[in-house]
């Protein structure tokens, strides 16, 4: 498995995204030997933790295996509120991950482009 279920992207490959479900994130490349050196260099377990969920870990979930092909960001602005979009929309490949983990989400294994459902 080379790429996570709930990945809507419409190409079938293992893809690079600088974006999640509709809104840019932060991460510009893979996580880098500076990411890993300065998280073992944090003396305390809770700055450690803070620092290396996202930078020196979570990073490539987010560029590989994040979740494309979905714009919340359109849809929150539709509905008027597009600052609570964003905090929600920049959480949402762990929002899909845990639901589809815990067994509420369940992913085709394959579709169409046109598929309706």
């Amino acid at each position: 498995l080379l790429r996570s279920p709930w990945n809507t992207a419409k190409d079938p490959r293992l893809i690079r995204a600088n974006s999640t479900m509709g809104y840019a994130n932060s991460y510009l490349s893979a996580p880098r030997c500076a990411e890993f050196y300065t998280a073992m260099n944090y003396s305390d377990v809770r700055s450690f933790t803070n620092y290396a969920q996202s930078n020196a870990h979570g990073a490539i979930h987010t560029l590989v295996g994040g979740v494309s092909n979905v714009d919340w960001a359109s849809w929150f602005l539709a509905m008027g509120d597009g600052m609570m979009g964003e905090q929600i929309g920049l959480q949402g490949f762990g929002i899909v991950k845990r639901l589809w983990r815990g067994g509420y989400l369940e992913c085709p294994t394959d579709c169409s482009a046109d598929a309706t459902e």
